[in-house]
């Protein structure tokens, strides 16, 4: 019988005459699937190992400059109260 794995860990385990190896990958679910389980297990760590892909950010960076450019492409179509802030 195999051990508990910790919080984080992947799993394994057969379905379907499969073996299923699944877990979180920069916080997102994963999951491959092989018939034989050292290949599944091989596929798992090749998914792994691969490179985090980068992300860059052409937009507002904060919530303050989100709402300055909304408010700027879309004054327009707002009401005077909601432009002035008042009531």
């Amino acid at each position: 019988m195999g051990r508990k794995r910790m919080n984080g860990e992947h799993s394994i385990y057969p379905s379907g005459g499969r073996w299923h190896v699944q877990g979180y990958i920069d916080g997102k679910r994963r999951r491959v699937s092989r018939i034989r389980r050292s290949d599944a297990v091989e596929a798992w760590e090749a998914l792994v190992k691969l490179p985090t892909p980068s992300v860059t950010v052409d937009g507002p960076r904060t919530v303050a400059d989100a709402v300055e450019q909304w408010f700027t492409l879309h004054s327009a179509d707002c009401k005077y109260s909601t432009r002035t802030g008042s009531g």
